[in-house]
């Protein structure tokens, strides 16, 4: 049987977006190509400002340490820190009263 080249498995638009978006040289080079995918895949909008929540987050907890706060969780939502809470759960609480059940997927939790 001769030898055959495995095929390349298709990277779904979930994985190209993760990809896209996981350094800012990744983000610099394919910035048209997140606008594309995120124009032809507009499921993938919650993900892509999940995204931007992990990644301004790092900022928000750098500063948020240097005013002394301590122990507690947040939601993030893009550049928008949407609720706060001295646990994960009572957090996803009032996420989960706040925003519509479809907007869920673009919080990006994190804690200090």
């Amino acid at each position: 049987m001769p030898f055959k080249k495995p095929k390349k498995k298709e990277q779904s638009p979930k994985d190209k977006l993760d990809f896209y978006m996981k350094n800012a040289k990744n983000r610099e080079y394919y910035e048209c190509e997140i606008e594309e995918l995120i124009d032809a895949n507009p499921s993938l909008e919650g993900r892509y400002y999940w995204h931007w929540g992990r990644i301004i987050s790092r900022d928000r907890k750098k500063w948020m340490k240097k005013l002394g706060i301590k122990n507690k969780h947040f939601a993030i939502v893009s550049d928008t820190v949407i609720a706060q809470g001295d646990s994960e759960k009572q957090v996803k609480e009032v996420v989960k009263a706040m925003l519509p059940k479809d907007k869920w997927e673009w919080v990006f939790y994190f804690s200090i």
